[in-house]
């Protein structure tokens, strides 16, 4: 079983039970609970059909933030098939601390996705409607505050309404100092506020023929909205995460260390193998969900969750997949040859089947069956070493 994480539509208990009824095995959640994610919502993407149009949720992973989720405990398969019909735009898995020693996943897009159409009513009642569900102690009030500062309002915007709020009189535009904005950053941040009724432009100000944004404006919040005003400047900005029940070994400092250890032996390719090995070992061991699954099915999971990542790099164009497309490499432990991957790697280019290829070199190597004198065996760790270096360029990215 794993937590699966949300923050969109599916926290809506009803609208999540519609992707699991289309799953293989339809048992609907053991538990679900409420849990803060340390990234901030955003709305964007192009329309999308099912919601009349709207503009959909996603995580902002590039910096800490804020926002509300809802964990359902579900099996491995079903996260996989809800992940699946989220469609294309949900690539990248996040994974974030434990929760009663079960992992949790939740996902968004590979990069940042572009605004282009509003957030539509059905979606943001959908929404709304999980929030105040799961969320016991929230207010309408506080919800539709929330669900408005991650549709209308960026972080530059809060950070001068909470300054003006917080200013004993009227506040003029070149005295506004909130870290890090520039007077350019405040501009734009009075011209949203303005825009969303949020502030009101002082009648000295306007009688005096001074633009809304000229330094010497005066603003002041709307007396009718500081209720309002209030909801969202209560809104956390940032979430710590609480402390992870992964064991010390699963520290992300321990792959990114093998990576780079393996990079300062570029003259001895075998220890540099060895060493990326361990490193591609940390990455696809996170998949071993309750103990019992083989590497094998763990790189093939690994894969199919970051099929994106491994695409970028095309191991079948450089001269070094030769040694995998002139025949099997033998398994020294069963002394046999599969086929089935052999023939998936050198007939369709399956990286799939490249990489458990590279997995048998490693058995051979670790249990001592690749030699450092015989020449197949070196050309075979050679080739292993550079495709699982190149793979590694954007797998390891994710852990920095």
């Amino acid at each position: 079983m794993v937590w699966y994480a949300c923050y969109g539509s599916n926290i809506n208990y009803e609208r999540f039970m519609r992707y699991i009824i289309k799953c293989a095995d339809k048992t609907p959640p053991k538990e679900s609970r409420k849990i803060l994610i340390p990234y901030e919502v955003y709305f964007a993407s192009e329309a999308w059909q099912n919601w009349d149009g709207s503009a959909v949720a996603f995580l902002d992973t590039e910096k800490p933030g804020f926002a509300y989720g809802r964990a359902y405990l579900i099996t491995y398969d079903q996260y996989k098939q809800v992940k699946e019909q989220e469609g294309p735009k949900y690539t990248k898995q996040i994974d974030l601390p434990h929760i009663d020693g079960k992992r949790v996943y939740s996902f968004t897009s590979e990069n940042r996705m572009q605004r282009s159409e509003p957030l539509k009513e059905k979606y943001y009642n959908t929404i709304k409607e999980g929030l105040l569900e799961c969320y016991e102690d929230m207010t309408p009030e506080a919800a539709d505050a929330y669900l408005f500062s991650r549709d209308k309002l960026d972080r530059s915007s809060v950070a001068v309404l909470r300054y003006v709020k917080n200013s004993e009189h009227a506040a003029a535009l070149k005295d506004i100092n909130c870290d890090g904005l520039s007077f350019a950053d405040v501009q734009t941040a009075i011209k949203t506020l303005k825009d969303n009724s949020l502030i009101v432009q002082d009648g000295r100000s306007i009688r005096a023929g001074l633009e809304l944004t000229s330094p010497d404006t005066l603003v002041y919040t709307n007396s009718e909205k500081r209720a309002f005003i209030e909801e969202i400047l209560s809104i956390p900005e940032t979430v710590e995460p609480e402390e992870s029940e992964e064991k010390p070994f699963y520290s992300k400092n321990i792959a990114l260390q093998w990576y780079k250890f393996g990079l300062e032996h570029n003259d001895d390719f075998f220890v540099k193998f060895m060493m990326h090995w361990m490193a591609f070992n940390w990455i696809y061991s996170k998949y071993n969900y309750d103990g019992n699954v083989s590497e094998r099915d763990q790189i093939k999971l690994c894969f199919d969750d970051k099929r994106a990542r491994f695409r970028r790099f095309d191991a079948f164009a450089l001269p070094e997949i030769r040694i995998f497309i002139e025949g099997p490499v033998y398994d020294a432990r069963t002394g046999t040859y599969n086929h089935d991957v052999y023939r998936a790697l050198s007939e369709s280019n399956s990286i799939e089947a490249l990489l458990l290829t590279l997995y048998q070199v490693r058995c051979n190597l670790f249990h001592g069956s690749k030699s450092f004198m015989i020449d197949r065996d070196i050309k075979l760790v050679k080739a292993s070493s550079v495709i699982l270096e190149g793979y590694l360029k954007h797998l390891i990215s994710d852990l920095k």
